[in-house]
């Protein structure tokens, strides 16, 4: 979950109000390499030796971590659109 939130808060920071629908392409982003990790796609590359891609990208599949990004998303774009009416004033 907080994987999400700080992806979202990076892409945030050099794309402040461009990309409404950010929290959704990073979820899509999340929920694919997930199921690049249930087709393995580490020794599809060649990198199962490697423990540093093994490790960035992941080994295992989960239903729940799809989950956990899901959510994660949904809190970033509620605490983003509550910032932007704070800072606009209108809340």
């Amino acid at each position: 979950m907080l994987v999400t939130v700080l992806i979202c808060s990076f892409a945030r920071f050099f794309i402040p109000e461009k990309i409404k629908i950010m929290p959704m392409l990073v979820f899509i982003f999340s929920a694919l390499v997930e199921i690049g990790q249930y087709f393995d796609f580490v020794k599809l590359l060649g990198f199962d030796d490697n423990v540093f891609i093994s490790t960035l990208l992941g080994r295992t599949f989960s239903v729940a971590d799809i989950i956990c990004y899901g959510v994660g998303c949904i809190l970033f774009a509620i605490v983003d659109y509550i910032i932007k009416k704070k800072v606009r004033g209108t809340l």
